[in-house]
């Protein structure tokens, strides 16, 4: 049976599973991931040099509505998985979203917006 901080500890796993470091870069997920009806897991990745601090960030589907949080976080674990096998030095050039192997949120998605605007997910900035 889940205890009441179970829920909190998930959502703090799938976020973990969207960050790594190395000693030159670090992909990161500083919140955890949202789930959206009828959209899917939503998170804000970003992936910088520990140098400059710079890089890019994208907001991903990183996976469908169905999905359930253990199986967001296998999602996750795949999307790390891909960034790790190409190298974080040569991730940090590419398109995030194509490198991470997942979908990138469409800023022109009016419907999808408002849902997420209803959530209060600071997306798009």
């Amino acid at each position: 049976m889940k205890g009441v901080g179970d829920d909190q500890e998930e959502l703090e796993a799938l976020r973990e599973a969207l960050t790594l470091e190395t000693p030159t870069h670090k992909l990161a997920c500083w919140r955890p991931p949202v789930h959206v009806p009828g959209v899917g897991w939503i998170a804000e990745v970003t992936l910088f040099s520990t140098a400059t601090y710079q890089g890019p960030r994208v907001d991903v589907i990183l996976a469908p509505a169905r999905a359930s949080v253990e199986e967001a976080r296998e999602f996750a674990l795949e999307a790390a998985a891909r960034v790790v096998e190409l190298g974080l030095d040569i991730a940090i050039e590419l398109p995030l979203a194509e490198t991470l192997g997942l979908v990138e949120l469409d800023p022109h998605d009016a419907e999808t917006l408002e849902r997420l605007d209803t959530l209060r997910y600071p997306v798009l900035r």
